[in-house]
């Protein structure tokens, strides 16, 4: 299994409770961490000290959910997809299972890194879509993994890294939200498709030379939550129109 992160922390966000579920099986997982989030704004940190508190915090993190953790170190907002790409081939390469973000998300380095997922899948391998900030909603999600059992330590995980709580309290919003909707303790929501739908649903989403994003993301205050879910369905229809569902 291979969890592709833009930043430290979307590993855990997105698939976290998956990953202690497929480790509690005795599946192999492996964290690909992209970039040095040294972009964030929190705690006015130099660039500096916020790469390396991050590099802490993901350390002490996958150390938590018991998987192999690939740091590229990327600089944030400064890496070509050339660069990721040699060094993510050889995880991918083995991979039965992949986590990526995708263009479903308006956050440059999420949509960058799935990019680089598109150019190295192959067609016949499985890819699970995370939700990272923009639902992917019920018209995508067809993979549900009910992570009440590993919650606690999920939880527990995400209190690794400090300088992003602030960002963290707003998203665990959207999660209150999907267990709410399936009625579950937690859940974690994915849209499973295989390598060559991905790679179709990838160039049709592909929006670079465009201004602005279809999508809306959680934002920190609740009250336009609703318009996170609503922005950009005709979007996500064409997008699984194009991955052949």
């Amino acid at each position: 299994m291979l969890i592709v992160a833009p930043h430290p922390d979307d590993e855990t966000l997105g698939a976290g409770g998956t990953a202690l579920l497929h480790r509690r099986s005795g599946d192999e997982v492996t964290i690909a961490v992209l970039t040095d989030g040294r972009s964030s704004r929190a705690g006015a940190r130099s660039a500096e000290a916020m790469v390396a508190q991050r590099r802490e915090e993901i350390q002490r993190a996958a150390r938590r959910l018991d998987c192999r953790l690939y740091h590229l170190n990327l600089p944030e907002d400064a890496w070509e997809i050339t660069a990721a790409a040699g060094t993510l081939q050889p995880l991918v390469e083995p991979a039965t299972v992949i986590y990526t973000p995708s263009c479903i998300d308006f956050h440059p380095e999420h949509l960058k890194s799935a990019r680089v997922i598109a150019g190295l899948v192959r067609p016949e391998q499985t890819v699970r879509i995370m939700e990272l900030g923009v639902p992917l909603t019920a018209q995508l999600v067809n993979r549900i993994a009910d992570t009440g059992t590993v919650q606690a330590l999920k939880q527990a995980v995400l209190s690794e890294f400090t300088s992003q709580q602030g960002a963290i309290f707003a998203l665990e919003r959207i999660a209150r939200y999907r267990a709410a909707y399936y009625r579950r303790a937690a859940v974690e929501v994915f849209w499973e498709i295989n390598g060559a739908a991905f790679t179709r649903m990838m160039q049709a989403g592909d929006r670079r030379g465009n201004s602005g994003s279809p999508f809306r993301g959680i934002r920190p205050r609740p009250f336009s939550d609703p318009l996170a879910a609503w922005t950009g369905n005709k979007i996500r229809r064409r997008l699984k129109q194009s991955a052949g569902e």
